[in-house]
């Protein structure tokens, strides 16, 4: 993997790996359920992915590279690099008429902004987005009203 030093190559690195694992469909099968049930299911869901994608992200930042069985967990993988990508396109923004970022180039080791934006990001905002998301389309999909 080459040198990552920029905001914006890791929003290309994201993007990259998000095309990935984005085909992955959800791995269960929803059928209709309450509002309530449906959230319990869904944090099931994530817990028992949990596991194997946080071994994934460290093994990413420990080797520059995705194990073979991060296609394991390629839905839950593709919803962290989704919001990861949001994170950065916000990062990587240029102040307007000015020739420079808003946030200066990361200092951190690569490493450690692979664990923040994958696992970090996503365990203290990024799943309640998802969840309302996924909560939002289900029930579109179902008929109810939110």
């Amino acid at each position: 993997m080459k040198p990552i030093k920029t905001w914006d190559d890791r929003h290309t690195w994201a993007r990259r790996s998000y095309i990935r694992y984005d085909p992955a469909p959800f791995p269960f099968d929803t059928q209709p359920m309450s509002q309530p049930e449906m959230k319990d299911f869904l944090w099931r869901a994530n817990c028992q992915f949990r596991p194997g994608c946080e071994q994934a992200i460290q093994r990413l930042a420990d080797t520059g590279r995705w194990p073979p069985s991060a296609s394991e967990n390629a839905y839950f993988l593709a919803r962290r690099l989704e919001y990861a990508m949001e994170i950065l396109t916000v990062i990587s923004a240029r102040i307007p008429e000015e020739p420079h970022h808003a946030v200066p180039p990361p200092q951190a080791p690569q490493s450690v902004i692979f664990r923040w934006l994958l696992r970090d990001a996503w365990e203290s905002c990024g799943w309640n987005r998802w969840l309302t998301q996924f909560l939002a389309g289900h029930e579109r999909k179902i008929g109810l009203r939110v």
